[in-house]
């Protein structure tokens, strides 16, 4: 027998819904997304109760009983332990915020099941549901390559700047040559006609 799930919409509206509608709606919803869709409760341990295939696959595993194993089940579980305190802080602070109507966005890294680390966006909603408590219901999406782009920016932006260090000492009529490792970003050598 079908439970009715009590849904409250943008403008406070209530609406019941069947669970046998639900949930094949939210499987069907995190199918036709980029990312993943998961749900957790707000309190005590954050629970996760709803995690996509899609969710599952971002932190490489094969199937709901290894992402559980790996996360423990838990929304802080699945954070990074170097990014969780920062993490759920920021969390809090936004939806604090009653301009955000309970909305939040943040970055944090993964550790996935093969051990390497990736970045997620997040977008969160803070929201009531009769059947389970406040929960959040979350989007995410894996911006590793954005991260990794980012970095490298850094990484030549320093290259450039320590050129411009090094040669900024020179006039512009000298005759100047450089060795830069590009894999370190490190000056190896700089001559010039009057270094």
């Amino acid at each position: 027998m079908s439970q009715n799930i009590l849904y409250t919409d943008a403008n406070g509206a209530e609406q019941f819904f069947s669970e046998d509608t639900v949930v094949p709606a939210l499987k069907w919803v995190s199918t036709h997304q980029p990312g993943g869709l998961f749900v957790y409760r707000a309190a005590g341990s954050q629970q996760i109760i709803y995690a996509s295939d899609a969710v599952i696959r971002i932190f490489g595993c094969r199937n709901a009983a290894e992402f559980i194993e790996l996360t423990g089940g838990t929304f802080p579980g699945i954070v990074h332990p170097d990014d969780r305190k920062e993490t759920l802080d920021s969390i809090d602070t936004q939806i604090a915020q009653a301009k955000n109507q309970n909305l939040d966005r943040v970055e944090y890294r993964i550790i996935r099941r093969d051990g390497t680390v990736c970045w997620l966006e997040d977008y969160g909603h803070f929201t009531r549901l009769p059947e389970f408590g406040d929960v959040f219901y979350v989007y995410i999406t894996d911006i590793s390559e954005k991260h990794r782009q980012e970095s490298e920016h850094l990484r030549q932006q320093n290259i450039y700047a320590g050129l411009i260090a090094v040669h900024g000492n020179m006039h512009q009529d000298d005759l100047s040559k450089c060795r830069v490792n590009l894999t370190s970003g490190l000056i190896e050598d700089f001559k010039g006609s009057n270094v």
